[in-house]
C-alpha cells in the first residue's frame, strides 16, 4: 500500500493534517457556498471542500480525472498564484498550456 492509499482511508481531520504538513497548496476557488482548495500530495491532486460559513471541511477527494483542473485554471487569480510555491505555479502553467493547445487544435 502506498502513501496515497493510506491517505485515502484516513479520517477527514487526519487528512487535513497530512495536507497541511506534506501537501503543496496550489490554488482555491469558491462555488455554491464552498471554498474548494487544490493541493498536490504525493504527486497527485487533492481537493478539499470547506463550508464558507464556518470553514469546516466537509469533504476531501483525490482527483482521478485531471480534466477537473480546468475549473481551477479558469478561476485562477495570478496574484494568488504568485503567492504560492514554485511547484504550484509550474503545475498550473503546464495544465493551462496543455488546455490552450487542445483548444487550438
Amino acid at each position: 500500500m502506498n502513501d496515497l492509499d493510506n491517505f485515502r482511508y484516513l479520517p477527514i481531520k487526519e487528512k487535513e493534517s497530512v495536507l497541511l504538513s506534506e501537501g503543496k497548496l496550489i490554488c482555491s476557488l469558491r462555488s455554491h457556498g464552498l471554498r474548494i482548495t487544490l493541493y498536490c500530495l504525493f504527486g497527485r491532486y487533492v481537493e478539499v471542500f470547506h463550508e464558507e460559513t464556518n470553514d469546516k471541511i466537509v469533504g476531501v477527494r483525490i482527483l482521478e480525472d485531471k480534466r477537473r483542473l480546468r475549473f481551477y485554471a479558469r478561476n485562477l487569480d495570478i496574484r494568488f498564484l504568485l503567492g504560492q510555491s514554485l511547484l504550484g505555479m509550474l503545475i498550473m502553467f503546464n495544465y493551462v498550456t496543455e488546455e490552450m493547445l487542445m483548444m487550438a487544435s
